[in-house]
């Protein structure tokens, strides 16, 4: 029985990224033990191919190179890092929340100035 075997142009298709991308992940170290074909094509089995959409999504969210090879080498690692990574999404989640919080912040102050500019403006057309 032969597992699957993805090209880099079959997963670029797949999770929807350029094929530099992937590349990209795989020569910074964060996809492990990489085959390749006769011709020097990287192949990829399943369980790389949910790492690399793992790390796309991480990379997406704002994650950090730093962090993305130390989740990547806690995933690698199995279940017995469940909780260290919980840990690390957990935190990310919360700045992001934070980021979210004074994002919302700056538009409110934002909409308040446009509404004083806008009755300032109206009052001088008068």
């Amino acid at each position: 029985m032969t597992l699957a075997t993805y090209t880099t142009a079959d997963i670029s298709k797949q999770l929807g990224v350029p094929k530099h991308i992937i590349t990209y992940l795989c020569n910074r170290g964060l996809v492990p033990h990489i085959k390749r074909t006769r011709l020097g094509y990287r192949t990829f089995n399943q369980e790389q191919v949910n790492l690399i959409e793992i790390l796309l999504k991480m990379r997406q969210a704002g994650f950090s190179s730093a962090e993305l090879r130390q989740y990547s080498r806690l995933y690698r690692q199995g279940d017995s890092t469940a909780e260290e990574r919980l840990a690390m999404l957990t935190t990310h989640k919360h700045q992001l929340q934070q980021e979210i919080k004074e994002r919302q912040q700056a538009i409110d102050f934002i909409e308040r100035q446009e509404e004083l500019s806008r009755q300032k403006s109206e009052e001088s057309a008068e």
